[in-house]
Parts: structure tokens; sequence; C-alpha cells
């Protein structure tokens, strides 16, 4: 049994992360801009982090389990990687719940709210501005056969390294590059399209003691 921990700060968007010692072995792998240098005349460096999240299976061959960890997070415990294997074992894939919202449809709203309302957020608009939102949205609506009853948290997950997890993780980046840099409305369509065994931790990430939360450097 091989783990793999993948996590990427680009363009100077998160602060150096120094994460507690891990009682299970892994390999720990951080992309930044001197060993993932920037594709500055294609995309930006919040899209090029979204390579290694859903190819860190293909960029770090060889491992059977990835942990993917936003560069916002921290591994507090001794433990950390150890809950989400122990966690993984029957499943696929293992996640923590969405901490506010529960469905797709609510995060667009939440989204859309912050671009579109009277009172816009300046944080959703310097990121989201110019995004297919609601393309994106109508995709998933059209989906018959989908439904919207699931929401988790993009920022941290464990899966195990199948084609067929593969094949979903693909499918997210399609997702991401073509409608919506903001992953977690798609993440809920592509795990529940993939039929894969998911399990979701009823924890907030805020309220979990396996990690520790912090703002990112830069909020654009």
């Amino acid at each position: 049994m091989k783990i793999a921990v993948v996590s990427a700060s680009l363009g100077g968007f998160d602060k150096e992360t120094v994460h507690v010692p891990q009682s299970i072995s892994h390999d720990y792998f951080m992309f930044t801009d001197e060993n993932f240098p920037p594709r500055a005349k294609s995309m930006t460096p919040r899209l090029q982090a979204k390579i290694p999240k859903c190819f860190g299976w293909q960029m770090k061959p060889g491992y059977d389990f990835y942990l993917w960890i936003d560069g916002n997070l921290r591994l507090s415990s001794p433990d950390s990687v150890k809950y989400f294997y122990d966690n993984c074992q029957e499943y696929d894939v293992v996640a923590l719940k969405h901490p506010r919202r529960d469905t797709a449809y609510w995060e667009y709203r939440y989204i859309w709210r912050g671009l579109y309302s009277r009172a816009t957020s300046n944080y959703i608009t310097s990121r989201y501005t110019g995004e297919l939102l609601d393309e994106q949205m109508r995709v998933i609506k059209d989906d018959k056969e989908f439904v919207d009853n699931l929401l988790v948290n993009g920022g941290i997950f464990m899966y195990r390294n199948t084609p067929e997890v593969q094949r979903m993780l693909k499918e997210w980046w399609y997702h991401i590059s073509r409608y919506l840099i903001m992953d977690q409305c798609s993440l809920a369509y592509v795990l529940k399209k993939s039929g894969l065994r998911l399990n979701v931790l009823p924890v907030n990430f805020s309220d979990c003691p396996y990690l520790e939360h912090r703002k990112h450097k830069y909020r654009h």
C-alpha cells in the first residue's frame, strides 16, 4: 500500500504549509512555480493548480491512494492521512460534506447571487466573473438521470487509483476547464454520475480535528 499526498500553490496563492508529521507512511508532493513552471500564455495559476488536483495519479504515478489537499488546509494531527485512508478502505473516494450547502444547485445559487444580486460579493466577482456558471448549471439540470442531493468539500479528498476513478477525474477536469473553475458543483455531478463508491464523512473541515483551515494568501 502506497499513499501520495498532493497539493499545489502556484502564483504565490498560498503561504508555505508545514504539516504535522504523519503516523502512516506516505510521500508528499507540493507543486510550486519552481517544479511546475507557470503556463502564463495559456492559463492562470488557479486553473493550472487544478491539473495536479485532477491528475495527481498521472503526474506522480505508482501509488495506490492519493490524498489531495488544497493549499489553505493543513494536516494538523499525526493521524490526518490515516483518518482518510481508514475511511477509504471500502470505497473509491472519501470526502467531507460541504460545510454550508448540500446540493449543486444551492452552490450555484450562492455564486450567482455573489455575481449578480444587488449586494454583489467582491470576493466572488474577483474570482468568477466571466465563468460559464449558468451554462454549467444548465448541463446539470438538463440531465434527467441526475439527482441533485450531494455537495462535498473539494478542498480535501482521498481516492483509490483505479481506471474508474481516473475516468471520473478526467471528466471533472473537462467541466472545470470547459465551464467553471469553481469545482464543487461539477465534483458532485461527476462523482454521482461515475457510480463510484463514495464515503461522505459527516464533518465540516473547520471542525475536523485532523485539519486546520486558513485563508488564502491572496483572495483573487
